[in-house]
């Protein structure tokens, strides 16, 4: 027959075991998600990129972002004639179609790399042809307000390869709603 101390050493020892599979378990699964995540790494520069898509991954890859000292003298910058739009009021279901017109004011041409709205109630429609030095170009956006009644804000995020990365516009008014 076994003693309390024979038990209570064999309990601990049961322990040590399970918290041991658990640190190892815990391990391989973080190695397996992490290897998942890794798609290519160049020699040199060491440089990681990740499965991961969307918008950020344009601002890992832009200079501007980067850490350090950059120099944003030459960068393109975009600057609205109207970022925020004023729809005044409308009645619950009808759509609003407005353009924002921008100009690049910087010294290098402007990609603009997409174009966000805060719901899928609107929806902007960029060109993402290049826009020169001086030149202007235009952002369609639609805002659907069925569903959608009293104040609204709805704002586009717009990111570019200019020196702020990020610029938004907003379009804003009344939705009536018709009893």
């Amino acid at each position: 027959m076994l003693t309390f101390a024979a038990i209570l050493e064999l309990n601990k020892t049961y322990i040590n075991m399970n918290k041991k599979l658990l640190v190892f378990s815990l391990f391989i699964l973080i190695f397996v998600a992490c290897k998942d995540g890794i798609e290519n790494i160049s020699e040199g520069n060491a440089l990681i990129e990740n499965k991961l898509t969307g918008e950020n991954q344009d601002l890992i890859r832009n200079e501007i972002t980067a850490d350090g000292d950059i120099d944003t003298t030459n960068a393109p910058r975009i600057v609205f004639e109207t970022p925020i739009y004023d729809f005044g009021t409308i009645k619950q279901g009808e759509l609003v179609d407005f353009t924002f017109k921008f100009k690049n004011t910087g010294l290098s041409p402007l990609v603009i790399k997409g174009a966000k709205a805060t719901c899928g109630c609107t929806v902007p429609k960029p060109n993402k042809e290049p826009i020169l030095p001086g030149e202007t170009g235009e952002i369609p956006v639609t805002f659907n307000s069925s569903g959608k009644s009293d104040n609204i804000t709805k704002t586009i995020t717009v990111t570019t390869n200019a020196y702020p990365n990020r610029t938004q516009v907003k379009l804003v008014g009344f939705v009536q709603v018709e009893e």
